[in-house]
């Protein structure tokens, strides 16, 4: 009797200690999601699921850590991730509220797709009564150039520059024979171990940060928010301010960056150790 009483007792705790255990995270099937990226000069990488939720991020930068260190965008529908980046972009400078000459660069994996994105990015600065020249990925000359070699798409060049830029035994040419699920699934598994060692090392220290810049440009910001709710700021004409950065798209470029270094010289003594070279995204 003692016996099956305590087999009783042991396979109650079998069962119990089961259930309170999390489940498993069922894997992502990579063919299934599709890759976006948000270049400022913060730049991220989102991969988005077949509901266009974000399944993963990765920050590319010092800026972009900074601009979402207290965001949590997994799980997100994509037009929100993007929503909050650009938002916490406006809030912390790296958006200038004052200038029409900012510059986003929106990348998809598909050309139609692309576009769309790229309309939600400017709906969602038109809202703000923020100006920029939004670009699609074709921008950048170094994926373009990769483009017009092997004959793909410019979102396609740069998704697999980035599994080559990961798997360093991996080479483009090979990546090219590589399904579309082998190719995201090696960016996922970047993406996490990436945001797991910033959530880890950096994050806290990206949030005073985050708080400073934010400090920075408050007065600013909220005077034009003002403008925006008393009627005084027309929504931007983006057609015809990407016109005329396209034009001169270096200049603008190099007086971003010298804006940028600016602030980072006013915030070296506190952040030096966090910032490291500035390294433009768009070029």
């Amino acid at each position: 009797m003692k016996k099956l009483l305590g087999l009783l007792v042991a396979l109650t705790f079998a069962f119990t200690l089961a259930a309170c255990q999390e489940p498993e995270e069922d894997p992502i099937n990579g063919e299934d999601t599709s890759y976006l990226a948000i270049d400022i000069n913060p730049g991220v990488e989102f991969i988005l699921d077949e509901d266009e939720e974000v399944v993963s991020i990765r920050l590319l930068n010092e800026d972009a850590e900074a601009v979402a260190a207290d965001l949590d965008l997994e799980g997100l529908p994509y037009e929100v991730a993007v929503e909050r980046f650009i938002e916490a972009a406006i809030e912390t400078g790296y958006i200038d509220v004052d200038s029409d000459e900012n510059v986003v660069t929106v990348t998809a994996d598909d050309e139609a797709v692309q576009e769309d994105r790229r309309q939600t990015v400017e709906n969602i600065l038109g809202e703000r009564a923020v100006g920029a020249a939004v670009f699609g990925g074709e921008i950048n000359e170094e994926y373009q150039n990769l483009a017009d070699e092997y004959d793909i798409s410019v979102g396609r060049a740069r998704l697999i520059s980035r599994a080559v830029e990961i798997d360093d035994e991996l080479t483009f040419e090979a990546a090219l024979d590589l399904e579309h699920g082998e190719i995201m699934t090696i960016l996922i598994d970047e993406h996490r171990e990436q945001m797991d060692e910033f959530i880890e090392e950096r994050r806290a220290q990206a949030e005073e940060l985050k708080e400073e810049m934010k400090a920075m440009a408050e007065e600013r910001v909220e005077a034009h928010r003002q403008k925006v709710e008393d009627g005084e700021i027309d929504t931007p004409d983006f057609d015809a301010i990407r016109d005329d950065v396209e034009g001169r798209l270096d200049e603008v470029l190099e007086d971003y960056e010298d804006r940028i270094n600016d602030r980072r010289d006013q915030l070296e003594d506190k952040f030096d150790d966090f910032f490291t070279t500035l390294q433009p995204i768009h070029a």
